[in-house]
């Protein structure tokens, strides 16, 4: 539990409710660190598309990068 004041899930709309609903799809619940930013969605939405393109992004080399 974070302690400073969030959006709950189900307070959440807009571009915040995109990315707690896609948390919970994912996990089945939204990650305290994702709800930290919830009081400026803005924010939340444009650091959950920098997460996607560091872990998803385009390298050649693949997310297996430990041993074979």
């Amino acid at each position: 539990m974070t302690w400073i004041r969030t959006v709950p899930e189900g307070e959440a709309a807009g571009a915040l409710k995109d990315v707690y609903d896609a948390w919970v799809k994912l996990m089945g619940f939204v990650p305290e660190i994702v709800k930290s930013t919830s009081l400026k969605p803005e924010f939340t939405q444009k650091f959950e598309a920098l997460r996607l393109a560091i872990t998803f992004g385009g390298s050649r080399l693949g997310r297996r990068r430990g041993l074979p």
